[in-house]
């Protein structure tokens, strides 16, 4: 494995640009992300690779909305309240706007100019690969909830972030 680090914590969405610059500069196809905090399990990349093959679709992003059982109610919230203004502003269904779990086309991540450095990366490059006309598709992921370890969302910082990420990228 290549381990590609930043000195210090700089923020998700920086660490993701990282590994997104180090992907295009070794010419890879596309890049999987999965969520460093052990909820994604990595058996679940053939469905990514299956999909994103038969739909053609730039992105692909592991849905949790199929299996929202063991998801905390918070987490259940957020992710339908983000998931349906996405849809409602962007005009897409976009069923889980908040899943870290995706494989992303390296082709785009070369077109779409990406300026967060925090959490709301992810809806950054969800609205920006819509309003560019690329395709997104869904696969089902199951996440294992109940790991011991800390989150750093910090809750308002980070809706104020999003909300304003979102505001801005919509109106543009």
């Amino acid at each position: 494995a290549i381990v590609v680090r930043h000195d210090s914590n700089r923020g998700k969405g920086a660490a993701l640009k990282t590994g997104f610059a180090y992907a295009i500069e070794h010419d890879y196809e596309a890049v999987v992300t999965l969520d460093a905090d052990g909820q994604h399990d990595p058996k679940y990349i053939p469905d990514f690779l299956s999909v994103q093959a038969s739909t053609g679709a730039s992105i692909v992003i592991g849905s949790r909305i199929h299996d929202k059982a063991d998801m905390p109610w918070q987490r259940r919230c957020s992710n339908f309240l983000t998931s349906r203004a996405l849809s409602l502003l962007l005009r897409t269904k976009i069923e889980d706007s908040q899943s870290g779990y995706r494989l992303i086309r390296t082709e785009i991540l070369k077109n779409l100019p990406l300026i967060s450095d925090h959490y709301q990366l992810e809806t950054e490059i969800i609205i920006k690969a819509v309003k560019a006309g690329y395709k997104i598709a869904f696969v089902p992921i199951k996440v294992i909830y109940g790991l011991d370890f800390p989150t750093s969302i910090r809750g308002w910082t980070d809706t104020f972030r999003w909300i304003r990420l979102v505001l801005r990228e919509i109106r543009k």
